[in-house]
């Protein structure tokens, strides 16, 4: 019924268009042109039939809305964009498909002149430009960026997405400056951070793209990054956006360098968070200083709320621990891991491997020495019931461990056969039970 009722609108206003295209007037606004009335009635068929994707239908009356009272209404210019891409993607390359190419182009130019907007309008001009004339390359991404530096923050993802990958191209051309195609990055990748933190999802994906097509340009490198590092530490230390990309950039690429350190320590500088600091426990702990690695994760305890990620820290803490050579310690985080995340396998799996270190020194004979493995196995249970994703990890442990257990003959002489209960001596103090290896 309501499809009938639309139609039948649809018919009487083509009606009312066709009626007053002659020289019939109403009272005079400039808005409307010479004929005010053919005007309103032109506007009310391109929109009814532009709102239902009739392209075709719309066509007409929007050229005579764009010719004859072109500052009527800004649909105008919405809806033509629509009807002309339509007109223009369902044409081959012809002389025709160029016509409307340029209409397309002009139509952006009159949206400014009579409605502003000029740096939304003209990111949206240099993304058809790009689309219908990818050869004008250098032209559209000035219009990109020139959207981009009218439009700061409030610029759009796609306008963000498409400056980066015609800068790209353009420098691989040998048309722009690695020094410009950086530059630009960094203003994208800024604003993207900025608008990560209120819009979310959009944000993060705009500079996930960033980040891909800047990595793949050729034009960034691990002696680029760090004497870009260097500059903004020693020039723009309170430019905390493109501190931030570089450094996301450089760890990204795998570049290593002691300026990377002090970057991250000026970024937590100017605005610790949990995340942070665990980064820089993992820098630190890479270069040895498990000192500095602990002073960080502690600071990570103090910044964070959140009771998984105060698991995963502590497991880091654990981490560190058996790089030191402290399993008593080590095993302790990981623990304190599992109260706070019970389903945790990853903890288990650390103290298992915290059990069956060759630096582990537990019992004066073979027996006692080989029951550590028991132990360890035991854990590597618990790791894979936990979680399963483990499974084939620990299994392989556990296979290797196995190959450490008592014979049947040692296990024998000191009056054990497999199955029987046993307690694990020196720090691990834990009960558990005989298996032994079997011999040929």
């Amino acid at each position: 019924m309501s499809g009938r009722l639309t139609i039948s609108r649809l018919c009487i206003l083509w009606c009312f268009w066709l009626l007053f295209r002659g020289n019939l007037s109403l009272a005079q606004y400039p808005q409307f042109g010479s004929d005010s009335l053919r005007c309103l009635a032109s506007l009310s068929v391109m929109s009814e039939f532009a709102r239902m994707k009739l392209y075709d239908n719309a066509y007409e009356a929007w050229v005579d809305c764009f010719t004859n009272c072109p500052a009527a209404s800004r649909n105008i210019y919405i809806f033509g964009a629509d009807i002309l891409r339509y007109k223009i993607e369902a044409l081959a390359a012809s002389p025709e498909r160029e016509n409307l190419i340029d209409t397309l182009m002009l139509l952006y130019d009159r949206r400014m002149q009579y409605f502003g907007q000029e740096g939304f309008v003209t990111g949206r001009k240099g993304l058809d430009l790009l689309k219908y004339r990818p050869a004008e390359l250098e032209k559209a991404c000035g219009m990109l960026l020139a959207c981009m530096e009218t439009e700061g923050s409030s610029t759009e993802g796609s306008v963000l997405v498409n400056l980066m990958q015609a800068a790209s191209v353009l420098y691989r051309n040998g048309k722009m400056e690695a020094e410009r195609l950086t530059e630009i990055y960094q203003k994208i990748s800024g604003i993207a951070d900025l608008t990560a933190g209120i819009t979310g999802a959009s944000g993060v994906l705009v500079r996930e793209n960033a980040d891909r097509i800047f990595l793949s340009s050729g034009a960034a490198n691990c002696e680029t990054f760090n004497a870009r590092l260097l500059q903004l530490i020693q020039q723009q230390p309170a430019d905390t956006g493109q501190l931030s990309s570089t450094l996301r950039l450089m760890s990204k690429s795998g570049c290593s360098s002691p300026t990377l350190v002090n970057g991250y320590e000026l970024l937590f500088m100017h605005g610790p968070s949990a995340a942070l600091a665990t980064r820089l426990a993992d820098l630190y702990a890479e270069g040895g200083n498990y000192a500095k690695a602990l002073e960080f994760l502690n600071r990570a305890l103090e910044l964070e709320s959140d009771a998984r990620s105060i698991a995963r820290i502590y497991y880091q803490m654990g981490i560190v621990f058996q790089q030191q050579g402290d399993y008593p310690r080590a095993r302790e985080m990981a623990l304190k891991a599992l109260e706070k995340k019970a389903d945790m396998g990853e903890a288990y799996l650390a103290i298992a491997i915290a059990y069956a270190s060759p630096s582990v020194t537990c019992g004066s004979n073979p027996l006692e020495q080989g029951a550590v493995f028991w132990a360890a196995v035991d854990q590597l249970i618990k790791a894979k019931q936990t979680d399963p994703s483990l499974t084939a990890r620990v299994d392989e442990l556990i296979s290797r461990f196995s190959a450490y257990f008592p014979d049947s003959e040692t296990a024998f002489f000191n009056g054990y056969v497999d199955g029987d209960s046993y307690s694990v001596g020196c720090w691990i103090n834990e009960m558990t039970r005989v298996r032994t290896r079997k011999t040929n």
